[in-house]
């Protein structure tokens, strides 16, 4: 039993995924990340390091407020007859589309 209990172990870990050490999400929080293209781990000095780097508040000199926002668009557009065989069948063309605008 212990051994069923070894294999199962061992092929479990080995076919888990893989970790990652990195932010897999895409918040772009204050200008100054923005402007860095994410890269202020170290060196943040306004409200983004509340997101990035917790222990740089307290670098921070005095208060500080930082407003973001993002645009999310979705669109969804018909064509009548876009797509004909050569047997004269039409069918309609429908297209959709979603942007995200940090």
């Amino acid at each position: 039993m212990p051994r069923a209990v070894g294999v199962f172990m061992l092929l479990f870990f080995a076919l888990h995924g893989s970790a990652k050490a990195e932010n897999s999400e895409d918040i772009i929080a204050g200008s100054d990340v923005a402007l860095t293209g994410g890269a202020v781990v170290a060196n943040v000095q306004t409200g983004g390091a509340m997101w990035f780097n917790p222990a740089g508040v307290a670098r921070l000199d005095g208060r500080s407020v930082g407003l973001t926002g993002a645009v999310l668009s979705y669109s969804r557009a018909r064509a009548p007859g876009i797509l004909s065989s050569e047997s004269g069948e039409q069918s309609d063309g429908v297209f959709s589309a979603v942007q995200a605008i940090p």
